[in-house]
């Protein structure tokens, strides 16, 4: 009688194949996010969905700091009207952000507003337990040699050169946008205006095709929301809405931040 060998006997009858794996959502500076709380805790309730804007991502410690603007900032201008505290950034691990899914026109005016006071030192601003303000230094005396051999003021050059950079990014963004492509024609120039009569179950037809395509060109059965936002919410910025729409539907499957596919 043959001898059974204990791999026989131990081997399972199959095996189950692993979920592919998803590539964790990275926060970006100057990107707008929200922080999720823990909704047991009773003061948490009221502070949900709460817009912020990234202002740093510390891939060693996995933490990201993000800054929340006073939205009275854009309303007063009067240095006696002004909000004492401009914004407030606190510190979060990266677990804890997932990307806005809401407009932001309206916060990226608060933000603007709010930044510019504070360089203009008409507030203060809140970094965790630490107050901090704009506090203007005389400069010393700086003084280089520019191209011709000729000494001139270090710091004026540092301006100049601030001042051209934005040129050649003003001159460089208007050039895209005058430019046509290789190949553009007037003909095509027709359906981009149409879009923007689509229906809404046109426009959540397209929404549908266009993830369709990013599945399929991820390879993947379930993606991450942020990387949806960041391939197609320019051109749907109600992306997020699109999205409950079809999970309504049971088209696609949303469990918290990960998209899967039907």
């Amino acid at each position: 009688m043959a001898a059974t060998r204990a791999t026989d006997i131990d081997a399972p009858c199959c095996t189950k194949r692993k979920a592919p794996a998803v590539a964790a959502w990275t926060p970006r500076v100057a990107t707008w996010v929200k922080v999720v709380l823990d909704k047991r805790i009773k003061k948490n309730l009221a502070l949900q969905d709460v817009p912020a804007v990234v202002s740093r991502v510390d891939p060693e410690s996995e933490s990201v700091n993000v800054l929340y603007p006073n939205k009275l900032s854009m309303f007063l201008y009067k240095t006696d009207q002004m909000p004492k505290m401009l914004f407030a950034i606190e510190t979060y691990p990266v677990n804890k952000v997932q990307p806005w899914e809401g407009s932001t026109t309206q916060l990226d005016q608060v933000l603007i507003h709010a930044m510019l006071h504070f360089a203009e030192q008409r507030g203060r601003a809140l970094s965790g337990t630490n107050l901090i303000q704009a506090v203007p230094q005389p400069l010393s005396e700086c003084v280089t040699i520019d191209a011709a051999g000729q000494a001139v003021d270090g710091h004026v050059v540092k301006r100049n050169q601030i001042k051209l950079g934005l040129k050649n990014l003003a001159e460089d963004v208007g050039n895209k946008i005058e430019a046509p492509s290789p190949s553009s024609s007037p003909a095509l120039e027709t359906p981009r205006r149409e879009e923007q009569a689509l229906s809404p179950k046109q426009m959540q037809n397209k929404f549908t095709v266009r993830l369709s395509q990013l599945f399929q060109t991820k390879n993947t059965d379930k993606m991450f929301k942020g990387d949806i936002h960041e391939a197609l919410g320019a051109e749907f910025p109600l992306w997020g809405n699109l999205l409950a729409a079809l999970d309504a539907i049971n088209v696609i499957l949303i469990a918290e931040d990960v998209v899967f596919r039907v």
